[in-house]
């Protein structure tokens, strides 16, 4: 039996990180963050275990923006599905004839104070072009 022949090339699988910045980013080889480690600090500080209120938890709870930045839709998609929802309602429920109606009511019940000669003419004119 024959010794197998060395290789002199490199091989292997090799990882790399993308973006990786030392100084905003752990190491790969850090362990997780337990994520509580905030409140326990705040635990060892004030040395109670009472119930923290919701602005102690916010005060002691550091979440970087870039952590939330994709958990929701953009205000832009926000104000898209809004205005979606407005075109489907409008072509439901056209608002058009009861626009026309309710001006139709509104123009019976003033014009008989326009008719009306009693009234100065001054104010007679500025009714009907506010009507």
């Amino acid at each position: 039996m024959t010794d197998p022949p060395e290789h002199r090339t490199l091989g292997g699988i090799v990882h790399t990180y993308r973006g990786y910045d030392p100084v905003r980013f752990p190491p790969p080889t850090a362990p997780p963050p337990d994520g509580l480690g905030a409140l326990g600090d705040r635990l060892l500080a004030t040395g109670s275990r009472r119930r923290f209120t919701p602005e102690e938890l916010a005060e002691a709870i550091r979440i970087p923006p870039e952590a939330i930045a994709g958990l929701g839709p953009s205000i832009d998609a926000l104000l898209a599905e809004l205005e979606a929802r407005r075109d489907r309602i409008l072509e439901m429920w056209n608002p058009s004839p009861t626009v026309e109606d309710a001006s139709g009511r509104v123009d019976d019940l003033a014009d008989p104070f326009v008719q009306d000669r009693t009234l100065p003419l001054g104010f007679r004119d500025r009714f009907a072009r506010e009507v």
